[in-house]
């Protein structure tokens, strides 16, 4: 069983911190997947505890810490989702074998102590789900779950609700994206269903004409001898429109469709969208 957690809430609304002191004032909880299937969990705490006291508490049930040490074992399989104020460095780690974990929610605290002293806020109790999982972002959030599985954003954040994460939507803000792939967000696309490469010219790239002939997203020119127009247009410039579309828009000739835009076709069209 392994113990990736997917899911992680603070202290749950209308639970009272007083009722869960934390034994010798627990502030960071670990654990370590086992070859047999079990779980061992390591409680660190800022207090010298090299007697172990309390337990943790696992959906209600309490496992008494068997164990104290100085160190946390290199091989620990993930911690608590939300550390309790991570400046706290563990002095001691209490530590106990915890079998029969099933693959689901389980609400995670530390037991109460005599002592007066309560756990840090915001840390106890907290919910955990021991769930196997590929998360190969390491952003605590199972793929098969995670809005950009690729992509570290343990926040999840989808402005425009589309299913694709901001951390890796070209367009965070428009939930029509991209459709046509011109590199422009359908809310700023002044011609969708753009074809790259251009569908134009249709016999040859005429001397300062224009058209994307290759798809790149700038429009490619023959220049007249040897030197160029001093000109360069992208598909941002021109509204995400080729010169095909650009052609039907404006009107013009079958000139134009034989050998790509004219630079006044193309200074008209990017004054147009521009505006």
């Amino acid at each position: 069983m392994s113990l990736h957690h997917a899911v992680a809430v603070g202290v749950l609304a209308g639970v009272a911190l007083s009722s869960f002191t934390a034994s010798a004032h627990t502030v960071k909880v670990c654990w370590r997947d086992e070859a047999d299937g079990s779980v061992t969990l390591y409680a660190g705490s800022y207090h010298l505890v090299p007697v172990p006291v309390g337990g943790v508490v696992i959906d209600g049930a309490t496992y008494g810490f068997t164990a104290s040490s100085t160190y946390l074992p290199p091989d620990i399989s993930d911690c608590q989702p939300v550390p309790c104020n991570a400046f706290v460095t563990p002095l001691f780690w209490q530590s106990v074998n915890v079998s029969d974990l099933g693959p689901d929610e389980h609400l995670l605290s530390t037991t109460e102590s005599s002592h007066s002293e309560f756990p840090w806020p915001g840390c106890y109790p907290q919910v955990v789900d021991f769930v196997s999982c590929t998360d190969d972002d390491v952003d605590g959030v199972c793929d098969d779950g995670d809005c950009c599985a690729g992509t570290y954003n343990p926040d999840q954040v989808d402005s425009d609700g589309d299913g694709t994460g901001d951390a890796c939507d070209y367009c965070p803000l428009d939930a029509e994206d991209d459709a046509d792939y011109d590199g422009l967000c359908a809310d700023v696309d002044a011609c969708p269903g753009t074809t790259l490469p251009d569908d134009v010219p249709t016999v040859r790239l005429g001397t300062n004409r224009f058209a994307d002939v290759d798809g790149d997203g700038l429009f490619d020119t023959t220049p007249s001898n040897g030197k160029g127009p001093q000109r360069v247009y992208t598909i941002a410039d021109t509204g995400g429109c080729s010169c095909a579309q650009i052609i039907d828009a404006l009107g013009l000739g079958e000139g134009h469709v034989k050998h790509g835009c004219s630079i006044g076709a193309m200074d008209n069209w990017v004054s147009l969208v521009s505006q």
